[in-house]
């Protein structure tokens, strides 16, 4: 009737997929930001809006890859592994992106303070 049939958790096996994986969330993080524009940007308006959004993809993509060949190391992979993985990309990806926004689009002094305002802004 009914068995427990352990099932290892899926896992990319090669950096070919990671880079895959990578990218196609890079992709996602940009539809989303185009599609949702959450965070304040339907009030950004400039002429090159979308073009300054992309560098999210990249700055997403990197962190998701990152963190990936950071936990493909280990062999056992589980739940708890795949929890570090998502708080290592949301870590990364926060940071990056904090640095993107503030040396390139708002152009303020960087600070733990205005770091700890972004992030309670989300």
């Amino acid at each position: 009737m009914f068995s427990l049939v352990p099932y290892s958790y899926p896992k990319s096996k090669s950096v070919k997929e990671i880079l895959i994986s990578s990218m196609a969330a890079g992709i996602l993080v940009y539809l989303f930001l185009i599609i949702f524009q959450p965070f304040g940007t339907e009030n950004y308006h400039h002429p090159y809006k979308y073009f300054i959004l992309f560098p999210y993809t990249l700055i997403f993509g990197a962190a998701f890859f990152i963190s990936s060949l950071f936990v493909f190391r280990f062999k056992d992979w589980n739940i708890g592994s795949e929890l570090l993985k998502i708080f290592v990309i949301l870590v990364l990806g926060s940071i990056f992106s904090y640095l993107y926004n503030t040396l390139f689009i708002s152009h303020v002094e960087l600070s733990l303070e205005n770091y700890g305002y972004m992030c309670s802004t989300l």
